[in-house]
């Protein structure tokens, strides 16, 4: 059954409904395939984005480190060096698989507690 459309004579307020020429009925279709072309481009831009930025977010763990970066909080990244190396490589491998509508993110591992500042001092940042 093909598709139909209202038509609406602006003077009478009249409305009849037709069937959808062939010309027209192709039109939509190619219509509606832009516009899911569109979406999936959008959604792979946001992807890529999010998993950039979390990526980005996790340079300052690979080494080499910041120099001012204290041994206390190298030891811990230590700890988890494995695990990060794995959630950032799961990232990297995560667009072969993923639904860029729904992307379901790994969950990275435990942060290194950065120490505290002294009284009066700016907080340690990288």
């Amino acid at each position: 059954m093909a598709d139909t459309v209202i038509e609406v004579d602006c003077s009478t307020g009249q409305q009849t409904e037709r069937e959808l020429t062939p010309e027209e009925q192709a039109q939509r279709e190619q219509d509606a395939a832009a516009a899911a072309a569109l979406a999936e481009q959008h959604a792979w831009d946001a992807f890529y984005e999010t998993r950039n930025l979390k990526l980005t977010a996790s340079d300052w763990l690979q080494e080499p480190w910041p120099a001012d970066l204290p041994d206390s909080v190298q030891n811990q990244i230590r700890q988890y060096e494995a695990e990060w190396k794995s959630y950032r490589q799961t990232l990297r491998d995560l667009p072969a698989t993923v639904d860029p509508f729904n992307p379901l993110w790994p969950q990275p591992p435990p942060l290194p507690l950065l120490p505290s500042s002294a009284p009066g001092e700016p907080p340690y940042r990288h």
